[in-house]
């Protein structure tokens, strides 16, 4: 899982028990740049009480967690660093666009909002840095893997042809939405999910740190045009009631439950969403692309880890 965990939420403010390290120590360095002891510690503490761990009770799955926050922080400084080599930015106007499209989603007043993140251990610069984070995840996937992937326009017609009733006009869509902090082993919760073996809401409530947790990330209806690319992917072959696989949503995992469905009974030509039907069918492909690109970076760095 750690090829998926791109993003780790910094916390500076939080007064949390954790292992203790020489603040000077050097945890890993990758590709010449240092991960410090200082470091790790800021961005596990919000982990642990993510988690719930005390480091005295449970000194194992503190170390366990510490290494899965390092390897996230690693694959955070692998991309970091390959978008730098080629010269690929994110501004502030894009996060700030970003932003508002989350809190327009998520249907919550800015006030509201603050909330959310205040009840997720999470300030804004702090939310907005994992923003950019996946922007720049984001553009490094398309500079590198997008231009790698063609559709056809028989595998266009193909889907138009078995899933007609996702394009009826008007269409609005109700889903829960469960985002994972990386150190949480996604996969493992996953699983579970799609199996039925877990309560999609309740693990939201406890895991997730995306927005409406204490409603269980149910987003309520939200119309389908508003919906971005690989939500759309990930919601298309849904049933009511279904879960998706794990995949990356801003570059951290994620997993969504398709609640409910409406259209107004007509349904759209091919021609006019031709486009979004190339969208839902690129999202996959570029994520198998993006973990097969994460896969040569990590091979291609040099990765001392000292933990």
């Amino acid at each position: 899982m750690r090829v998926l965990a791109f993003v780790v939420v910094l916390c500076m403010a939080l007064c949390v028990q954790v292992v203790a390290a020489p603040l000077n120590k050097v945890v890993a360095v990758v590709n010449g740049d240092m991960i410090s002891a200082y470091d790790l510690d800021r961005a596990v503490a919000p982990a642990l009480l993510r988690a719930g761990l005390d480091a005295k009770a449970d000194p194992e799955a503190v170390a366990t967690l510490r290494r899965n926050v390092l390897e996230s922080m690693i694959n955070d400084l692998i991309v970091t660093q390959e978008a730098q080599r080629l010269s690929i930015t994110v501004s502030d106007s894009e996060i700030d666009a970003e932003l508002q499209q989350l809190r327009n989603q998520s249907k919550l007043s800015e006030a509201d909002f603050a909330k959310q993140l205040a009840a997720q251990k999470m300030s804004l610069a702090e939310y907005r840095e994992q923003i950019r984070k996946g922007l720049l995840t984001r553009q490094l996937l398309g500079h590198m893997v997008a231009r790698k992937v063609v559709i056809s326009k028989e595998e266009i017609e193909a889907y138009y042809n078995e899933h007609s009733d996702m394009f009826g006009a008007g269409r609005t869509v109700r889903f829960a939405l469960l985002i994972y902090p990386p150190e949480s082993e996604p996969k493992k919760w996953a699983d579970k999910l799609r199996s039925g073996k877990l309560d999609f809401e309740e693990t939201v409530k406890k895991v997730s740190v995306g927005p409406m947790k204490e409603q269980g990330g149910d987003l309520g209806f939200i119309p389908w045009n508003d919906l971005a690319p690989d939500v759309k992917s990930q919601i298309g072959n849904l049933k009511q009631g279904e879960v998706t696989e794990l995949f990356l949503l801003n570059g951290m995992p994620a997993q969504i439950k398709l609640l409910d469905s409406n259209t107004d009974g007509s349904t759209s030509s091919l021609e006019e969403v031709s486009g979004q039907i190339e969208n839902i069918l690129r999202q996959p492909k570029m994520q198998e692309r993006l973990v097969e690109y994460m896969e040569q970076l990590r091979k291609r760095a040099v990765i001392d880890i000292r933990l």
